[in-house]
């Protein structure tokens, strides 16, 4: 079942280049998402449970690989949202409606170069959920904030690919996967253990990051109801929803983890 013919959403009848087009079909149909997600669910479910009769595990080599690579394909997604959208990437603000095809147009080319990026973003937030599996391994815990950010992500972007494809979601991606490529850049340093502690201050500042693009993008998503841009209902409720809860979880952490350092100091 492709990509295209497994939902029908009656305000949305977009006519662009198709994934199975120009693409391997990898992960594209709902039954392989849902595959992926339900996999990543029993591996939460099961994993905890079977790692108690084991130690803790270290894969210190395989975090400083994993962290790394997350690097390269984080900084190789930014490589394609310049390709696609040039420096019109950082004038989203005055033109929120069109931020593509204000910049450079929104030929054939350009919307190949849309569904690409959008296409390789979706495999990289799948590629995320490796997270999980390694903090399983090491027996830490798993938050609520961890699961519902992973698995939605996956969700959202498969959806937002396959049926919306809204310009818009390019400026989202943007903020997400630079805020990424210097999260990972955290992560890898810290693979090293005890001896990169003292690079390692600015985690709070980290977090803030995160909360920043939330705030952005709600911002953002306001401004377009404000100047009534034409974009499906359907995109406004999964990332109006998406976003809130992503401020708020972070929020929350950011109170729970710096608000008592605070008042202890």
């Amino acid at each position: 079942m492709s990509l295209y013919s497994y939902l029908d959403f009656p305000d949305i009848k977009y006519e662009g280049p198709r994934i199975e087009e120009h693409f391997p079909n990898i992960f594209t149909t709902f039954s392989q998402m849902a595959a992926v997600l339900t996999l990543y669910f029993s591996m939460i479910l099961i994993g905890p449970s079977l790692m108690k009769k084991y130690s803790p595990f270290r894969p210190k080599r395989w975090l400083l690989a994993y962290n790394i690579l997350q690097v390269i394909c984080n900084v190789f997604l930014l490589y394609l949202i310049f390709d696609c959208c040039g420096l019109g990437i950082f004038r989203v603000w005055n033109h929120v409606c069109d931020p593509v095809s204000s910049s450079v147009g929104f030929d054939q080319q350009v919307q190949f170069k849309v569904l690409r990026l959008m296409y390789v973003y979706y495999l990289i937030k799948i590629f995320d959920l490796i997270d999980t599996v390694f903090l399983i391994l090491m027996k830490k815990q798993l938050s609520f904030l961890h699961l519902f950010h992973h698995s939605s992500m996956v969700f959202s972007i498969w959806v937002t690919t396959s049926f919306f494809r809204e310009q818009i979601g390019i400026f989202f991606g943007f903020m997400n996967t630079l805020v990424h490529a210097v999260m990972y850049c955290y992560y890898f340093l810290s693979s090293f253990g005890p001896v990169a502690q003292k690079y390692l201050s600015w985690k709070k500042h980290l977090t803030s990051l995160q909360m920043a693009q939330f705030i952005v993008s709600l911002a953002v998503l306001v401004k377009m109801k404000f100047e009534n841009c034409h974009v499906t209902q359907c995109f406004w409720l999964l990332w109006g929803f998406n976003i809130i809860c992503f401020l708020g979880f972070f929020c929350n952490f950011y109170i729970k983890a710096y608000g008592r350092k605070k008042k202890t100091d």
